[in-house]
């Protein structure tokens, strides 16, 4: 038979798992319907809309953003989309300046030394970015999810 501490400390679990569930939940439901100008430039050059991608992220349009080196190494690599070679130079250099990441660093060095060896001709240049595009996304995905479990960890300590 089981004893009633063994009965309160299954219920306590269940409770925890449960909540842990629902806030797992809400706060993806909370992440997807965020509309931030981040978001919303990374959804327009995901959908293939570098044009507008450009423009969501421009720090004329949302100065915040130009604090944010994520935000401007995407808005280079869809200004190199749309054939802006100059403009994308200065934004990779602006993003790795503020030298928020060593991964976006990584990836703004990579592009300047690709767009700047190439001369005029820009294809080389946006086949060797791709790959590290790839793997920014995947590292903002990254990072949501660890913020996330963060969370939930967090609200499980305090019952």
């Amino acid at each position: 038979m089981i004893d009633t501490r063994t009965r309160r400390r299954s219920f306590n679990f269940q409770i925890a798992i449960h909540t842990a569930l629902i806030v797992t939940l809400l706060l993806g439901d909370l992440a997807i319907a965020e509309s931030t100008a981040l978001d919303s430039g990374m959804a327009a050059y995901q959908s293939g809309d570098f044009k507008k991608a450009s423009y969501l992220l421009s720090d004329e349009r949302n100065p915040e953003l130009g604090r944010n080196a994520t935000a401007l190494y995407y808005r280079a690599n869809a200004l190199v989309k749309i054939g802006r070679i100059p403009r994308a130079l200065d934004t990779y250099r602006k993003a790795k300046a503020l030298n928020q990441d060593p991964q976006i660093n990584r990836f703004c060095e990579q592009a300047i030394n690709s767009l700047s060896s190439s001369n005029s001709d820009a294809s080389p240049a946006v086949a060797s970015v791709r790959p590290c595009m790839k793997l920014a996304t995947l590292m903002i995905l990254l990072s949501k999810i660890t913020q996330t479990r963060n969370s939930i960890v967090a609200l499980l300590t305090k019952m």
